[in-house]
């Protein structure tokens, strides 16, 4: 977990400035053609036995994949209208749901058809060959106008300046703690209390149809602009559920927690990046973006950190409380202060 994660925190604060000096359409284009060939080189690694050489394929890719996700926010304003910005996030976050469901669901019998894993891994090439071609034939749009807002640390005065981003910021901390710890300590939980290590897989199928309902519920609607209290009490909800699920004794119970703690952590996301959108103004759009998915980073560190020192010593239920407890803190911490009114700015 560490090994995929820390990569991707450095890949963030690089992507952020790409995308306020670069059209982040051919950011993420670039990105995407680069890491289908790292996939692809996985593939020839395999049939060489040269396991070293895919780990490191997999940490360049997990860096690059990164460092494409503040370009991907801040290119949605240059090709949806503003009172969209909200469906055109929630389709993103759907699609990353779907694909919690989606692609274990296909593995298995591919899998078993083909006899090889380099045939899925052919596929996973193709798909960022399609991604790329697609990124690519995107408009270029209008250019982010200069400003005083320079450096790389433009984008963290900007959303520790405002409250709604401020509390954004604690909330994606906060919950990709708890989120990550519970992803390490899923397999074992499944194992000791939910009917055995195979069940996982119903656990992970709960997590991504939990998102994408709540996904596919925020695509009814245009632009939603919502209070800060909402973000916090989304990021609240996605942790206590989490917390509830140490206490849970049935696959069932198990599953419905997962799945509510998605649902809330996929709306204030949803919500959240819209917020990010509308307030940020163009030319540090990037470099906002890369200070929350910094600190989402910065979470899933903590959280797999915690699973991994405290689960051998305390168990993996009083391990992931703990880390809810401390999920909630951050939250907390970040939920008060004064709040700036920003105006909504204009697409561009």
């Amino acid at each position: 977990m560490l090994a995929r994660v820390v990569p991707r925190l450095l890949g963030a604060a690089v992507g952020g400035e790409l995308a306020d000096r670069l059209p982040p359409q051919r950011v993420t284009a670039a990105l995407s053609a680069v890491q289908g060939l790292l996939m692809a080189s996985i593939i020839v690694s395999s049939q060489h036995r040269q396991v070293w050489s895919i780990f490191v394929a997999v940490a360049l890719s997990q860096l690059l994949g990164a460092t494409g996700r503040p370009a991907l926010l801040a290119l949605l304003p240059r090709l949806v209208v503003e009172h969209e910005l909200t469906r055109a996030n929630a389709l993103v976050s759907a699609v990353m749901s779907s694909s919690t469901v989606v692609a274990p669901a296909l593995s298995v019998p591919l899998l078993a058809l083909f006899g090889r894993p380099e045939v899925l891994i052919a596929i996973d090439v193709a798909s960022f060959a399609v991604a790329a071609l697609l990124f690519a034939s995107l408009p270029a749009g209008g250019r982010a106008r200069g400003g005083q807002l320079r450096g790389a640390l433009a984008g963290v005065r900007v959303v520790w300046a405002d409250g709604h981003l401020r509390s954004l910021a604690g909330a994606y901390l906060g919950g990709s703690l708890a989120v990550t710890a519970a992803s390490a300590v899923l397999v074992v939980a499944a194992a000791e209390r939910f009917g055995g290590a195979d069940r996982v897989g119903a656990l992970y199928a709960a997590v991504g149809s939990g998102g994408l309902l709540a996904s596919a519920a925020a695509m009814r609607h245009g632009s939603v602009r919502v209070m800060r209290s909402t973000l916090v009490a989304g990021a609240l909800a996605e942790i206590v559920l989490l917390a509830i699920l140490t206490l849970s004794r049935g696959l069932l119970t198990a599953m419905v927690c997962v799945a509510a703690s998605a649902a809330a952590g996929a709306l204030y996301q949803v919500w959240g990046a819209t917020e990010l959108q509308l307030r940020a103004s163009p030319e540090v759009l990037g470099r906002a973006s890369a200070a929350l998915v910094g600190a989402q980073y910065t979470g899933m560190i903590l959280g797999a950190l915690a699973a991994t020192v405290l689960v051998p010593l305390i168990g993996w239920d009083h391990a992931l409380f703990t880390a809810c407890c401390v999920g909630l803190g951050a939250v907390a911490a970040t939920a008060t202060g004064t709040l700036r009114e920003t105006a909504a700015q204009p697409v561009v």
